[in-house]
C-alpha cells in the first residue's frame, strides 16, 4: 500500500510539474519546490527529515546547501514570498494530501533553501516567521519525532547564516518560549554562533537539575562549541549526573586536549600516576585531567617546546615545525594557549598556527604576532584555565543560587 501510494505521488506531481525546464521564471522555482517536497514527504511523513541535499549534519552542524534550480539569488524573492505566503499552488490533487501538509512543507523548505543561499535580504524574513509564527498546524506533544514546523526551519538557516544578530533573538527564545523544542533549538543556535553572551543563560539551564535531561544535553555541546574554558568543572558536574554519553567528545570540543580515553595502555603513558588503577569511564579520566592539567599540560609543552629548539639548531634548514612536535603541541588544546603566548610575545611566530588551530580569529600575514596577542587581552579571561604566565587562573563560571 505504501509504495502504490508513493507512486500516486509521482504520477500526481508529474502531471502537475511536467518535466523541470532549464530556464529561470517563477514556474521553474515553483515546479523544483514541488518535486523536492513530494520526495520529502515520501521519506518520513509530517517528520523532520528531509532527503540530503538541503540539510545535512549531526549534534555539532547543520550544513545547508541550495536545492539545484534554486541555487542562485535570482531565487531569493520568489523563495521569500514562498516562506511569508506559501507556494500558492492550485492543484487540489496536491494541495490536499498528507492532511494538507505540502504547502506548510514548502514554506520549511524555502526557509531552509534561504538559509543556504546566504544572501543579506533573508535576515529579516526569516527572523520574522521564528518571532511571531505560531506552531505547527500539526504539532503533536507526544510525537517521537516533531511534525514539520517552519520555525525550526528558519531558526536552522538563521543560524547558518552566521549572523550575529540572531543571537539575541535565540537568547529572547530561550528565556521566554516554553516550548521545549524552540527552547532546545534556540540552545543549539547559540552553540554554533558561539556566542558568549551566552553562557550565563546555558550554564543556569545546565545546572538545573529539574531541566530535560536533553535540553541539559544541548546545553553542554553549545558550551564546548562557546570555548569558555571557565565552564569546564560544571559541565563535568552535569555530565556525572546526567549520565550523558558523549562527554568524551564534548570535552576535545571545547579543549581541543587529545587524550586517548579507550586506550588504557596509551592513558597510562599520558597519566603514569593511573597505572594499576581502573578501569576508567570517559568522565573519571576528564576529571583526572582537570584534576591534573596544571602540571600535565606545562611538562608537555616544555618538552615538545625543547624538542623544537633542539630540531631548529639540528636542522636549521627545515622551516616552520616539525610534524611530530607539531602533532604534541596540538594536542595539549587551548590550555596551552597562555604558554603558547609567551613564546609569541618572544617572537617565536611559528606558533601562530596554535591560535588559528584552537580560536575561532584568523591571523594575517603582515601583522600576526601583534594581532594575535591582542586578540589574547581580549579573550585570556575564558581561556587562561590553569593561571600561566603570572596570572591568576580564570575564576569558574557558576550560576548563581538564588537567595532562600
Amino acid at each position: 500500500m505504501r509504495i502504490l501510494i508513493k507512486g500516486c505521488l509521482l504520477v500526481l506531481l508529474a502531471c502537475a510539474c511536467g518535466a523541470v525546464s532549464g530556464a529561470e521564471s517563477p514556474s521553474s522555482y515553483s515546479e523544483t519546490l514541488k518535486n523536492f517536497v513530494g520526495r520529502a514527504v515520501m521519506n518520513r511523513v509530517g517528520h523532520l527529515v528531509l532527503p540530503e541535499g538541503l540539510i545535512q549534519g549531526g549534534r555539532w552542524s547543520v550544513i545547508l546547501t541550495p536545492l539545484p534550480g534554486l541555487d542562485t539569488p535570482d531565487a531569493v524573492p520568489y523563495l521569500i514570498d514562498v516562506l511569508k505566503n506559501g507556494p500558492g499552488w492550485t492543484d487540489e490533487r496536491i494541495v490536499s494530501l498528507y492532511d494538507g501538509r505540502l504547502p506548510y512543507i514548502a514554506r520549511c523548505v524555502a526557509a531552509a533553501n534561504l538559509g543556504a543561499l546566504k544572501d543579506p535580504r533573508v535576515y529579516e524574513p526569516l527572523v520574522d516567521v521564528l518571532l511571531h509564527e505560531g506552531p505547527s498546524p500539526w504539532h503533536d506533544p507526544s510525537a517521537k519525532l516533531p511534525a514539520h514546523d517552519v520555525r525550526a526551519y528558519a531558526g536552522a538557516a538563521l543560524t547558518y547564516l552566521g549572523d550575529e544578530r540572531a543571537i539575541p533573538v535565540f537568547l529572547g527564545i530561550l528565556r521566554n518560549s516554553t516550548e521545549k523544542n524552540m527552547r532546545s533549538g534556540a540552545v543549539g543556535a547559540l552553540g554554533q554562533l558561539h556566542a558568549d553572551e551566552a553562557v550565563d543563560d546555558l550554564m543556569s539551564i545546565m545546572t538545573d537539575s529539574s531541566e530535560n535531561r536533553d535540553i541539559r544535553g544541548a546545553c553542554m555541546r553549545s558550551l564546548a562549541l562557546i570555548h569558555d574554558l571557565r565552564t569546564i568543572p560544571a559541565v563535568l558536574e552535569t555530565a556525572g549526573e546526567t549520565d550523558y554519553p558523549i562527554i568524551d567528545s564534548i570535552m576535545k570540543r571545547m579543549t581541543g586536549v587529545y587524550i586517548h580515553t579507550g586506550e588504557k595502555e596509551v592513558l597510562v603513558l599520558e597519566f603514569p600516576e593511573l597505572a594499576g588503577q581502573g578501569p576508567f569511564d570517559d568522565l573519571s579520566v576528564w576529571r583526572h585531567w582537570y584534576a591534573v592539567g596544571e602540571r600535565w599540560t606545562k611538562e608537555r609543552f616544555e618538552d615538545a617546546y625543547a624538542e623544537l629548539e633542539r630540531v631548529r639548531r639540528e636542522r636549521p634548514e627545515l622551516e616552520g615545525l616539525s610534524s611530530i612536535v607539531e602533532v604534541r603541541i596540538d594536542n595539549l588544546g587551548r590550555p596551552a594557549l597562555p604558554l603558547i603566548m609567551e613564546k609569541i610575545r618572544e617572537g617565536d611566530t611559528d606558533l601562530l598556527y596554535f591560535v588559528r588551530r584552537h580560536s575561532r580569529w584568523k591571523v594575517s600575514e603582515e601583522e600576526g604576532a601583534a594581532e594575535a596577542l591582542s586578540w589574547w587581552e581580549a579573550n585570556k579571561a575564558k581561556m587562561n584555565v590553569f593561571g600561566y604566565a603570572g596570572e591568576a587562573p580564570v575564576e569558574p563560571v557558576m550560576p548563581e543560587t538564588p537567595e532562600p
